[in-house]
C-alpha cells in the first residue's frame, strides 16, 4: 500500500527544533550513566549500535527526512557544547571509545589526538634525528613539491629526492609530512 505523501516522513509536520529534541531524547535513552564503566568508573556507556572499533553510531533524522550519521561521542559533544568545527576531532580524555560523557570529550586536531595517544603510551612514534625546526622545514619542502594528477606529491622520485636532501628514508619524510607526528613534536623533545 502506498502511503500519502504527507505520511511518508513522520517528521514532516515537525520543526527542526522538535526533530532535534526527539533525537536528543532517543540518544540519552541509549546511554547508561549508572553502571560503573571505564578506567575511573565514570564513563557513560553508549548501549546502541557501534562499530567494531567500539565507537557508537547513530542516525539523526533531519528536517528533510534524510538521516544524518553521527559518531555517538561527537553527538554527545554537540548536544553539550554546540557546533564542532569542520575538520576537528572530538577526542576522549578517558580513551574509551564507547564513552559519551561530555566531561570526557575535548576538541583537537589529528595531531593533538596523536600527541595525547603518545603521552598515554597508546601509540608508537617513530624516532627522528631531526629537531622540531628541521621537521618544520622538511614539511615546508614537501608542501612545495609539485602535485601529480591525483593530487599527491609522490611523482617522479620527488619524495626520494627530498629524503636524499635530508639524509633520511622516504618513509621518514612521509611520516614527518603526512602522519603529522614524530618524536621531536612531543612536548619536551627537540
Amino acid at each position: 500500500m502506498v502511503r500519502p505523501i504527507n505520511q511518508r516522513n513522520q517528521f514532516s509536520n515537525l520543526t527542526k527544533d522538535e526533530i532535534r529534541e526527539i533525537t536528543k531524547k532517543n540518544f540519552w535513552n541509549k546511554v547508561d550513566k549508572i553502571t560503573p564503566f571505564g578506567p575511573n568508573g565514570d564513563c557513560w556507556r553508549w548501549t546502541a549500535a557501534a562499530y567494531k572499533s567500539g565507537y557508537g553510531k547513530l542516525c539523526e533524522r533531519t528536517f528533510s527526512g534524510k538521516p544524518k550519521s553521527w559518531l555517538a561521542h561527537r553527538f554527545s559533544y554537540f548536544l553539550a557544547y554546540g557546533e564542532i568545527p569542520k575538520g576537528i576531532l572530538v577526542c576522549h580524555s578517558c580513551d574509551n571509545p564507547a564513552c559519551v560523557n561530555p566531561d570526557h570529550l575535548f576538541l583537537g586536531t589529528h595531531k593533538d589526538n596523536m600527541i595525547d595517544c603518545k603521552m598515554k603510551g597508546r601509540v608508537y612514534v617513530q624516532p627522528t634525528k631531526f629537531t622540531k625546526e628541521e621537521n618544520i622545514q622538511i614539511r615546508s619542502d614537501y608542501d612545495n613539491l609539485p602535485l601529480n594528477k591525483i593530487g599527491t606529491r609522490i611523482k617522479n622520485g620527488e619524495l626520494k629526492r627530498l629524503a636524499t636532501k635530508w639524509g633520511c628514508s622516504k618513509s621518514q619524510v612521509w611520516n614527518i609530512c603526512n602522519v603529522g607526528l614524530v618524536q621531536s613534536d612531543l612536548p619536551g623533545k627537540g
